[in-house]
């Protein structure tokens, strides 16, 4: 993002803009570790934790997923297309959709339902940009991103939080607000 300087010589003197303008890293202010380009757990090495985020991301994947669209936004000031009360909006509608579909078609495969799909659209959308944004390689592609997404939900979210978070089991652990979104 690129910012200018203004410059004001006396307390009540016009504002003059300098025409140089400069970088401003914001990842820096809002990620643990800036600079490095790589995922800092494995995918199947948190999943499991039992910590706060574990345990949101195994019951309530919508929360998590909506946390780390609002820290993906904080990165360089590019929110994802869909914000955290979207993303938690359309995902409480859609489980008690799913719910009401369950209890009329109780032979329907439990993963089908219109939550687990959203769910796993915005997981792999997120997942992509998160990739994009901190530059991690060896970048896999788009076909690792939704074969992670698509057979482990909860060890993608939790790999995600652990590269967004210095301590995810501490913040933004169970927290059901877009505030975490700052704290590194």
């Amino acid at each position: 993002m690129k910012e200018s300087s203004i410059i004001e010589t006396e307390p009540h003197a016009q504002a003059i803009p300098i025409s140089e303008t400069y970088d401003v890293d914001r990842s820096s202010a809002v990620l643990p570790y800036p600079g490095e380009h790589k995922w800092h757990h494995g995918i199947f090495s948190r999943c499991c934790s039992c910590g706060g985020d574990c345990w949101l991301a195994w019951c309530c994947p919508c929360v998590s997923l909506a946390q780390i669209s609002s820290k993906v936004g904080a990165i360089d000031g590019e929110p994802y297309c869909l914000s955290f009360n979207m993303i938690l909006g359309i995902g409480i509608f859609l489980y008690c959709l799913s719910l009401l579909f369950g209890s009329i078609y109780p032979s329907m495969d439990s993963f089908f339902t219109p939550f687990n799909i959203f769910n796993f659209v915005v997981c792999f959308q997120l997942r992509r940009i998160v990739r994009i944004k901190l530059k991690i390689v060896p970048n896999d592609g788009c076909c690792v991103d939704c074969l992670c997404s698509y057979f482990c939900l909860p060890c993608v979210i939790t790999q995600m939080m652990g590269t967004l978070w210095l301590k995810p089991h501490e913040v933004p652990d169970c927290t059901w607000n877009d505030s975490v979104a700052t704290i590194v």
